[in-house]
Parts: structure tokens; C-alpha cells; sequence
């Protein structure tokens, strides 16, 4: 099971962005309430997998920064030993930082690639991308520098 943070709706998540005990505290006890609520429900531990939302309710900086202190929410008090899912392909903020018209998200690959290696650096398990074939050839290679 996949427990993501997000705030609000698709609707009402831009707009839901202020986060004044900061971006990662706030994620990481977000998470660590639904992780609770899962158990609670029944769900093993061993089959949760925590995803910090990258797009959703957060800004293009935002974004950055999780992406920057992923290791930091890895090692968070309750949080630790549990696997992470980044899904960062062809985000919004990818084309934001690349130039990238907002319509031409096929044109993102290459940063996307970047938040790849970000996200594997970092400590997350699991990527989801588009581009399978070369996202995986950058996972692999990313793994290899620092998964020894």
C-alpha cells in the first residue's frame, strides 16, 4: 500500500501550500499518522510504502527540496526502514526549471532524469516514470554510484 502526502483536492491543492512548521517536519508527520492509521486498519508494516507527493500541494521549490532532503524524511523518527516511491516524471515543475512549455511534457525526459538520480540518491526504493526503458537505465546507473 502506498500512503502519499497530499492536501485537499486535484481543486483545491495549489492553493494549499504554506507550510509553516516547514515542508519536511510536516510531511514526515503527516506520514507518520497515516502509517499509524494503516496499522491500525491491519495493514503490515512490511507492505506499506511511503510516497512524499512531489506535485501535489506543493510548489516548484517545494518539490526541489524534497527532493534535496530525502534522506532527511528516510531517517525521520517511525519513518525509518520503510520503503519510499518518488514520482517526479514529467512534473510540472520539471518544466518550470527546464523552460519546458507546460504542454509539452514529453519534452521533460531530461529532467526527469535528473530527479531520477535526486530520488536514488536520496534513498528512494521506487521511481515512477513514463520513459521506462531510459529511466531505468538511469535508475540502474544511479544505483551503481550509491547503492555500493
Amino acid at each position: 500500500m502506498v500512503l502519499m502526502h497530499m492536501r485537499g483536492t486535484p481543486e483545491t491543492m495549489s492553493r494549499l501550500t504554506n507550510y509553516p512548521d516547514g515542508l519536511i517536519p510536516t510531511i514526515a508527520t503527516s506520514l507518520l499518522a497515516r502509517v499509524a492509521e494503516a496499522e491500525a486498519a491491519g495493514i503490515r508494516r512490511w507492505r506499506i510504502i511511503l510516497d512524499p507527493g512531489i506535485g501535489f500541494a506543493k510548489t516548484s521549490a517545494q518539490n526541489l527540496e524534497i527532493l534535496r532532503c530525502m534522506a532527511e524524511l528516510r531517517d525521520w523518527p517511525g519513518l525509518r526502514g520503510l520503503p519510499w516511491l518518488v514520482g517526479s516524471s514529467r512534473k510540472r515543475f520539471i518544466g518550470e526549471v527546464t523552460g519546458e512549455e507546460l504542454d509539452a511534457r514529453e519534452k521533460r525526459g531530461w529532467g526527469t532524469a535528473a530527479t531520477v538520480v535526486a530520488a536514488v540518491q536520496g534513498g528512494a526504493d521506487v521511481v515512477r516514470v513514463h520513459d521506462v526503458s531510459a529511466m531505468t537505465k538511469v535508475a540502474k546507473m544511479s544505483d551503481a554510484i550509491w547503492r555500493v
